[in-house]
C-alpha cells in the first residue's frame, strides 16, 4: 500500500473518492458495504450522472467536447452537496476524473485539470482511495461478475472514445481494452504522484473488509 495522507485524521475527511485502475476493481461494488462500514452516505457513479452533478461533464465525453470545465462545475456543486450536510460521503469512480480524460488530452492538460480539482475539492478535506491491480485480472474478475455478454458490450462502447493520444492500438477486443485500462492505470498514477490532496493506493484484490481497514488507518 503506498499512503500520502499528510497526517490528517480519516474523521475530518468530509468526502471519500473511490476510483479504480480497471473494470473489476471494485469499485462499485465494494461500494455499498464500504460507504456502510464508514458511516457515509454513498453517491453511486450512477447518482452522480443521474442527478445532474456530473451529467454535463459525461456528455461533454460523449460529444467529444471540452469535458475539463463541466467536471470541474460538477465538483463544485458536489462541494456544495456536502457543505450543506453533516455526513461524511463516499463518490464512486468518476473523481479525481484522469481515467476519463488521459487520452483524450496529452498528460499535461489532464495534470493541470487534476490540480485544478483538487483546488475545487479541497474545502471537503477529501480522501482519495485509488483501488489497484493487474488489469487482465481485475477485468477477469469483472466478466465473472457481469457475464458472458458484457465484454462485448464494453468493448463497443469504449472502442467508440475519441483518444488522439493514446499511442496504443483501436479497441476493438478484450486484448486491446486491457491493453488501454492498463496504460490508463499509467496515465492515473502519474498524475496522482503530483496530486496534493490525501490520496491511499490499495490492492483491488484485497476483500472489503480488508479495504475498509486499511482506509480506517489513513491518518
Amino acid at each position: 500500500m503506498e499512503e500520502r495522507d499528510g497526517g490528517r485524521p480519516l474523521g475530518q475527511h468530509r468526502l471519500i473518492a473511490v476510483a479504480g485502475s480497471s473494470s473489476g476493481a471494485g469499485k462499485s461494488t465494494g461500494s455499498a458495504p464500504r460507504a456502510e462500514r464508514l458511516g457515509a452516505r454513498l453517491l453511486t457513479e450512477d447518482d452522480l450522472l443521474g442527478d445532474g452533478l456530473f451529467g454535463a461533464f459525461d456528455r461533454a465525453l460523449g460529444d467529444n467536447a471540452d469535458a475539463v470545465e463541466p467536471l470541474l462545475d460538477a465538483a463544485r456543486a458536489l462541494v456544495g452537496v456536502v457543505a450543506a450536510s453533516s455526513q461524511r460521503w463516499v463518490t464512486d469512480a468518476l473523481l479525481p476524473g484522469a481515467f476519463w480524460l488521459a487520452g483524450r488530452y496529452d498528460r499535461e492538460r489532464v495534470t493541470a485539470a487534476a490540480a485544478r480539482l483538487a483546488e475545487v475539492l479541497a474545502p471537503t478535506a477529501p480522501l482519495l482511495v485509488y483501488l489497484a491491480g493487474d488489469a487482465e485480472a481485475l477485468f477477469a474478475r469483472a466478466v465473472a461478475q457481469r457475464g458472458a455478454a458484457w465484454p462485448d458490450r464494453v468493448v463497443g462502447w469504449t472502442g467508440r472514445w475519441p483518444l488522439p493520444y493514446y499511442p496504443g492500438p483501436p479497441v476493438i477486443d478484450v486484448p486491446s481494452l486491457v491493453r488501454l485500462y492498463a496504460w490508463l492505470d499509467a496515465e492515473t498514477r502519474a498524475v496522482l504522484a503530483a496530486w496534493p490532496l490525501p490520496t491511499v493506493v490499495l490492492d483491488a484484490r484485497q476483500p472489503v473488509d480488508a479495504l475498509v481497514a486499511r482506509v480506517l488507518e489513513t491518518g
